[in-house]
């Protein structure tokens, strides 16, 4: 990345995610638990009912604003792997523990959340699957059994 990038890449390392604002290390946790969270609640609501299909189109505009609104604090990771290879690259491992603790810590707490919410299931997005997990792209076509011996 070096070779083509050569001084752009250097000078925001390697896009390595950083706390800025005067952000401590514990607030730049909470921050992208924040993030995180809302993304994976928004992703479970969404695909738990008639709107998982709209999904996509919603979690477009949902990142663009985390991104938009969190790059500044954080640099936004929302995943700790997504912040591990430019940590390595930069080299900048001394912060990559925000971006594990918190993007974990985030989803946790959606789950959680996502629990407290009645009658919630959330479907799968599989072509082909087993008839007993519920899906938004329900076939017609039989299900293979397996094989007796």
């Amino acid at each position: 990345m070096a070779l083509l990038w050569r001084s752009q890449a250097t000078a925001i390392h390697f896009g390595a995610t950083t706390p800025g604002h005067g952000l401590d290390d514990l607030e730049a946790v909470i921050v992208e638990a924040a993030m995180t969270g809302v993304l994976v609640l928004a992703i479970l609501l969404l695909t738990s009912g008639s709107a998982a299909r709209w999904t996509p189109l919603v979690l477009w505009p949902l990142i663009a604003v985390l991104v938009w609104q969190g790059a500044p604090y954080t640099g936004t990771s929302l995943n700790p792997a997504r912040s591990l290879g430019p940590a390595l690259l930069a080299p900048q491992l001394r912060p990559y523990w925000i971006y594990v603790i918190g993007p974990l810590a985030g989803g946790a707490l959606a789950v959680a959340a996502f629990g407290l919410w009645p009658k919630r299931r959330v479907l799968t997005a599989k072509l082909f699957h087993d008839p007993a997990y519920p899906s938004t792209l329900a076939s017609t076509m039989p299900v293979a059994q397996p094989a007796k011996n």
